[in-house]
């Protein structure tokens, strides 16, 4: 099996975990994917930039800091396997970016549209209770949250 059949395994596998997600939502979800192998120090998304995807990490690990006017780096966040890095203030703003993704390893990952995925959560059931259930999970609930 290729590397691109087996990222889009473990993304529809991730997908699930949170909302059993269906053959035909499945496959409308693929539509706004594409599969990307990229070296390390890749920057996926840089500070100042208006952001229009976010990323699922099939192999490999994200760091996602931000910086101050001196230029000193913090960071903010790391996401490794099966999570999904990306600037959401950002993208739910349609502003700048006040973080940058960085990868920290070679990696694999799948690049998803977000104005592509906000529509088919509007319109998908499937989607839209994977959106809420991630978010309760990951930052109401998990270690992320408050």
């Amino acid at each position: 099996m290729s590397d691109k059949y087996n990222a889009f395994i473990a993304l529809r596998e991730s997908l699930s975990f949170y909302y059993p997600i269906s053959d035909n939502t499945w496959y409308e979800f693929q539509q706004i994917c594409k599969f990307k192998s990229l070296k390390k120090q890749h920057v996926l998304y840089s500070i100042g930039d208006v952001p229009n995807s976010y990323a699922y990490v099939f192999k490999g690990l994200v760091r996602c800091f931000t910086c101050d006017e001196k230029g000193n780096e913090y960071n903010k966040i790391f996401f490794d396997e099966g999570m999904f890095p990306g600037s959401m203030a950002a993208l739910l703003t349609s502003t700048p970016s006040k973080l940058a993704c960085e990868l920290l390893e070679d990696s694999l990952i799948i690049e998803i549209d977000f104005i592509a995925y906000r529509a088919l959560m509007h319109k998908n059931k499937e989607i839209m209770l994977f959106q809420i259930y991630y978010l309760e999970k990951n930052w109401l609930f998990g270690k992320r949250g408050s």
